[in-house]
């Protein structure tokens, strides 16, 4: 996280809480905040073995950023979850019961293997195509696809200037041996009768379990430096130290490759 402004952006998004009724629950269900430390603030989902850690802010900034979301929530009516136990609450059981269940979490799960495939691909965003900020989100449904189809992923890769080398990303991420099995999704252009706008790319793979969304923009970037600017050069130094570091180790991998994973 760039910033305090940013992190609790997040965390409130995140971190689950039910309204008045108990019938209506925001953020991931079951998520918890693990700890805090130097490294930044641990988050898992309660029953489960994997976490997530957020970086770049001091664990006081983090509790700060915790407890502006927690008195916000409750100035809005909503009871915070995320405080009360390391189990799920009843809400949270309640909701998943009669939300989280059937079809559409048989779409999530189907469609899991490439979005965490994705997430371990990171760096292709810093060395095969440097963005300045990629944020994503589930989209709705497009037409092409028997029933629903699968879960719709949205990226959005903001770069600073047209030079971002799309055509490169598309190889790396579709690679033979260290890609994902995915390929152009030409069917729904023929099925929506229209092509998409050149800066949309598609993805899905055989077993039509996955669709994967990429919009490339140099738009959003350019307000970030008018409307954020210390956020901007936040972003601005992190690229330029990734950047610095892959050339110095340049020489001790094989150039246009990735390492597997």
């Amino acid at each position: 996280m760039e910033s305090e402004e940013r992190a609790q952006d997040l965390l409130s998004r995140f971190l689950p809480a039910c309204d008045e009724t108990g019938e209506e629950v925001s953020g991931l269900l079951g998520l918890r905040v693990t700890k805090y430390t130097t490294r930044g603030i641990e988050l898992h989902v309660a029953g489960q073995q994997t976490s997530l850690w957020l970086t770049g802010l001091p664990p006081v900034t983090w509790r700060r950023a915790e407890r502006l979301v927690r008195d916000s929530t409750q100035a809005a009516g909503w009871q915070p979850l995320w405080r009360r136990t390391y189990t799920w609450s009843r809400q949270e059981l309640a909701f998943e019961a009669r939300w989280n269940s059937g079809e559409w979490s048989r779409q999530m799960h189907a469609g899991a293997w490439y979005t965490s495939g994705l997430l371990r691909r990171i760096p292709l965003f810093h060395r095969v195509s440097p963005a300045q900020a990629v944020t994503g989100y589930k989209g709705l449904p497009v037409m092409g696809y028997d029933g629903f189809g699968p879960v719709r992923w949205v990226l959005e890769i903001d770069f600073s200037d047209t030079q971002h080398h799309a055509d490169r990303l598309v190889d790396m991420l579709t690679d033979r041996t260290f890609g994902l099995p995915l390929t152009p999704a030409l069917h729904l252009e023929e099925s929506q009768g229209s092509p998409l706008p050149p800066n949309i790319l598609r993805f899905d793979d055989p077993e039509r379990t996955a669709l994967l969304e990429m919009r490339l923009s140099t738009g959003m970037y350019r307000s970030y430096i008018e409307q954020h600017p210390e956020i901007a050069g936040r972003i601005r130094g992190r690229v330029a130290a990734v950047l610095a570091k892959h050339e110095r180790n340049s020489r001790y991998r094989v150039p246009g490759r990735l390492a597997p994973i």
